[in-house]
């Protein structure tokens, strides 16, 4: 069997990348346009060889020579300005808003004499990942929205069972299923491929639902909550993904964000299994919580 079918093409990786390219090519666009470094004439610099090295006496060379070369200082860009200038570069879409929020700030920090230097270039990446990570998506469940028995074997057993029940129904491949649709809309630039994303959105939400109908033994509750935190919250990202073409850096942050998402729920189906081992709840082959076992031994 081909996996090509399931594997991101090339086109799908380069959109994805597009925005960190964007980045690298703003600072070296900024290196290429800079101004010369200006040297000082030896000749303009007055020496004073019966000069004391003190603290006062370099400061007041220093004036001196600043004076004589017609070189001043950069002013430091009012705070003021530089607010409503990035006020203004909100854009409609969240790419456009991190494109022209980070020329605002390469504009600050190049007025200044910066912009080159590592520590410059780094504040600015990171006042540009700020605004992405804005875009979060969020659980809305508590503990009091589980259903929550008293701890014992049988409850533990009964869990389990439900849960693998559960899973096992709702199977529908939904990752593979959501990185083809992904890849055909980048790859074609088609805004149709999109609009099968959202039977995916509702199968995980179907599962957050029924989530919490499961009786929950309370030690387990903790995990069960995440569980239905993260299925809601990957359902969510789908709003993200659905504008992958209009919005890239609003769709890229989707992706990312779908794909740390259904990483971390699978640890935490790896800890539930690992829970039922240490309290030596055992499951017939027959029994679908029987699938517990399989999943610890293939790690």
């Amino acid at each position: 069997m081909s996996l090509r079918p399931y594997l991101p093409s090339g086109q799908f990786i380069l959109l994805f990348s597009s925005v960190f390219l964007a980045c690298g090519l703003v600072y070296g666009a900024q290196t290429l346009t800079a101004p010369k470094q200006v040297f000082l004439n030896s000749a303009t610099i007055p020496h004073n060889p019966t000069a004391s090295t003190g603290q006062g006496d370099w400061q007041v060379s220093l004036a001196t020579i600043q004076g004589q070369s017609g070189i001043t200082a950069p002013q430091t860009p009012d705070s003021e300005t530089l607010s409503k200038q990035l006020a203004a570069a909100q854009g409609s879409t969240l790419t456009d808003t991190v494109a022209r929020t980070l020329f605002v700030n390469l504009g600050a920090a190049k007025s200044q004499g910066l912009g080159n230097d590592i520590p410059t270039q780094d504040q600015i990446v990171a006042q540009a990942a700020a605004q992405i990570k804005k875009e979060q998506v969020q659980g809305s469940f508590s503990q009091a929205d589980l259903h929550i028995v008293e701890d014992s074997a049988s409850s533990q057993r009964e869990y389990g069972n439900a849960l693998a029940t559960l899973l096992m129904r709702n199977k529908e491949n939904e990752y593979a299923a959501t990185m083809v649709a992904l890849d055909n809309a980048s790859a074609s630039q088609d805004q149709s491929h999109l609009k099968n994303l959202s039977a995916i959105q509702s199968r995980y939400q179907s599962i957050a639902t029924q989530l919490l109908a499961v009786r929950v033994p309370r030690t387990l509750a903790p995990f069960h909550l995440q569980l239905v935190n993260n299925f809601q919250k990957i359902a969510n990202t789908y709003d993200l993904m659905g504008d992958m073409l209009t919005d890239t850096v609003r769709g890229s942050t989707g992706l990312q964000l779908y794909q740390s998402l259904t990483q971390e729920t699978f640890r935490v189906f790896i800890n539930i299994a690992q829970a039922f081992n240490k309290n030596g709840i055992l499951f017939k082959k027959d029994e679908p919580g029987a699938a517990w076992a399989v999943l610890l031994s293939a790690q």
